[in-house]
């Protein structure tokens, strides 16, 4: 039941585990405990704690809101194939758009951050089509957006016409030569590390035609999933006063 308190899991009492979590997960005590209900979902975690033993339910006793105490057998499931998962996010298209002229939104849903020329073209067509459709709305989902490289938001920033953001305690630049400069230099980075530069064919986005530079309301949707450039990406818009968070915290 919602609300319930844990008294034990498998034999042994909240305060008798959180040591052995502390010692286990880098992290302040008050993270640890905050953090303990999801770092013990998972069987390969209790097996370390000693709570589980081979595919034997997890023993749960529970403290209801109105004081009952419930004993609980909860069985261990099988993990998805992430394998399998991987290879099918792979395959799914990562980016998708739509115009929504009835509600004056388009919607630009992004689940990587990819600096690639299929995407690059995307948003061109993309701020084409709110031109014509006189849209002044626009929302860029990046609620399952894991991350990529940074530099995959400039085909956006380019067309809200930014040319620099404060990013964190240093500046970033989108115009075309500051970024083509940014990508040469990782690309010799990347070549001093043994990676092949062939795979780091990185394009600069070009300038777009200022006729097309959006000035109405730009939001940025974010969510748990939201991670590491994709979060940097909605900082960027959120500090730099670019647009609106909107939604969960990354």
């Amino acid at each position: 039941p919602k609300n319930s308190a844990v008294v034990r899991i498998g034999g042994e009492t909240p305060g008798q585990i959180l040591p052995q979590l502390e010692a286990l997960f880098a992290g302040t005590p008050g993270w640890v405990a905050d953090s303990a209900g999801r770092m013990l979902r998972y069987a390969f975690e209790l097996r370390w704690l000693g709570l589980l033993h081979g595919e034997q339910p997890v023993l749960l006793t529970l403290r209801t809101p109105a004081g009952q105490l419930r004993r609980l057998r909860l069985p261990v499931t099988a993990l998805p194939d992430f394998k399998a998962l991987a290879k099918a996010a792979r395959r799914k298209p990562w980016f998708s758009w739509s115009v929504d002229k009835r509600h004056n939104v388009a919607w630009f849903t992004l689940d990587s951050l990819k600096l690639t020329g299929p995407y690059e073209h995307a948003v061109a067509r993309f701020f084409a089509a709110v031109k014509k459709a006189g849209i002044t709305r626009v929302a860029v989902d990046l609620r399952k957006n894991g991350g990529g490289e940074s530099l995959a938001e400039a085909p956006f920033m380019q067309y809200l016409g930014v040319r620099k953001v404060q990013d964190y305690s240093s500046p970033t630049y989108f115009g075309p030569v500051p970024l083509r400069t940014e990508v040469h230099q990782l690309i010799r980075a990347l070549r001093k590390l043994g990676y092949s530069s062939a795979l780091y064919t990185i394009p600069v986005p070009p300038q777009p035609p200022a006729d097309q530079i959006f000035r109405g309301r730009f939001f940025i949707v974010t969510g748990p999933g939201t991670f590491s450039a994709a979060m940097d990406f909605a900082a960027d818009v959120k500090f730099n006063h670019l647009g609106t968070i909107v939604g969960l915290p990354c």
